[in-house]
């Protein structure tokens, strides 16, 4: 797994396809050397459209294979392109818990601080991390959840539709039972 700056200044250079899902509409952005950002989307506009880009067809395959089968999907050959690298703690984080923290299981905030190498009061630097992530799914930023957790309250979710709850709980419960 790779981040990187990439130079594209325009909205233009991206090709995006939108697949349809239990969870919602998953927007995919990527250019020619790679992925710029997952979302998840309410409604389809008539300008999303499936474009004929390597990376793009990669990601779909990736996602697509996440929603059959999520413990075959492997990030680390992806190239994730961030807007800067100038919050090193942020990718230091991301790519923590892509490598350690596997299909099917959790980890809380201060779990996943202390694996990184920082104390775990250093939670909310991880929850800064999480809401930030542009690359839900594959950044599984859904396994991350409160230390004060009972299994119904599993925090939030920064994508989706209103009930972002109910899409964490998916992707957890989806990977657990596959």
């Amino acid at each position: 797994m790779v981040f990187e700056i990439c130079d594209i200044e325009s909205d233009d250079e991206l090709h995006q396809c939108v697949i349809d899902s239990e969870i919602g509409f998953i927007q995919v952005q990527c250019c020619q050397s790679g992925i710029h950002g997952i979302t998840i989307i309410e409604s389809i506009n008539n300008n999303q459209h499936k474009d004929k880009c390597n990376a793009l067809q990669s990601t779909v395959k990736l996602i697509q294979l996440y929603l059959t089968d999520p413990g075959s999907v492997n990030v680390k050959d992806c190239v994730f392109h961030v807007n800067d690298l100038k919050n090193s703690n942020l990718l230091h984080i991301w790519d923590n818990l892509s490598l350690n923290v596997h299909c099917g299981s959790t980890i809380t905030y201060s779990e996943l601080a202390v694996l990184c190498g920082y104390t775990s009061n250093h939670c909310r630097l991880v929850a800064r991390a999480m809401s930030n992530n542009p690359f839900p799914i594959l950044i599984p930023c859904h396994r991350v959840i409160p230390k004060s957790s009972n299994g119904s309250n599993i925090g939030g979710y920064t994508i989706g539709r209103t009930d972002k709850q109910w899409i964490k709980s998916w992707l957890i419960n989806h990977e657990k039972s596959n």
